[in-house]
């Protein structure tokens, strides 16, 4: 068995021929298992990573392995979260049939073990009643756990989430962390994200993405680290253990 679900090597990628990287001798090994956190500035290449791993792009140099083959033959391992804000929201479309569009058939000929599979995944993440309201109609935190259900249902070892606390309340955003907790407990979770309280709660892996990519502890990243990243003075949020709540974010 493969040690690594995602195993990356001097990589470097451009949008453009001849344009600069936007990432640069990159090299990540994932541990089966590990609950990762990506964090760094907007345009430094997180979603990119995220794109690589999906085999939604090709790097101009080195690769890319998922659970040791290409990402594109990993793809039935994989489960995706996207921002739900980069979806059109307007569109005439049930929470069910939003989340039986992760078993990924041809045609869109889903069969009875898809719609159970569907309303597993929705009961999985608290929200099985919503599954004939239209995705439309839901609420910031709702959508979030509607996408989380679409990544599960189907059965992914591996589970890659884009930015999924932006747009909502810190309330549904303590829900989705604890959905998270369980979810680690079966397979491996890489998450980008802008909360950096959410490196000190929930993750025992931090990939800072610049361009180039540095890999740390999360209780080794110290303020001088997090302000080389940011290019500015940067606090992480701090989780009060005694009532489960979070400061705010302090930047300056």
């Amino acid at each position: 068995m493969n040690e690594n679900a995602v195993e990356i090597h001097d990589l470097d990628f451009s949008y453009l021929a001849k344009s600069a990287p936007v990432l640069s001798r990159i090299n990540l090994n994932i541990p089966v298992g590990a609950n990762a956190c990506v964090i760094g500035p907007n345009g430094g290449g997180k979603s990119t990573l995220l794109k690589l791993i999906l085999g939604l792009l090709k790097p101009q140099k080195g690769c890319v392995h998922v659970f040791g083959t290409d990402p594109v033959s990993a793809r039935p391992k994989v489960g995706y979260m996207p921002q739900y804000h980069k979806l059109d929201s307007d569109f005439p479309i049930s929470v069910r049939d939003v989340v039986i569009m992760g078993r990924l058939r041809p045609f869109g000929f889903y069969r009875r073990e898809d719609r159970e599979k569907a309303r597993a995944a929705l009961a999985e993440v608290g929200v099985a009643d919503l599954e004939k309201r239209s995705f439309a109609e839901l609420s910031g935190g709702q959508r979030q756990r509607v996408l989380i259900a679409r990544a599960l249902c189907g059965d992914p070892e591996l589970l890659l989430l884009d930015e999924p606390t932006a747009n909502i309340d810190p309330g549904a955003g303590e829900q989705f962390y604890r959905t998270l907790a369980q979810l680690r407990k079966r397979m491996t979770l890489v998450t980008i994200s802008h909360d950096l309280g959410f490196v000190d709660k929930n993750v025992d892996m931090v990939i800072c993405v610049n361009r180039s990519l540095t890999i740390h502890d999360p209780v080794a990243l110290s303020e001088h680290e997090m302000d080389s990243l940011y290019h500015h003075a940067v606090a992480p949020v701090h989780h009060c253990k005694c009532c489960g709540g979070r400061e705010e974010e302090r930047q300056s």
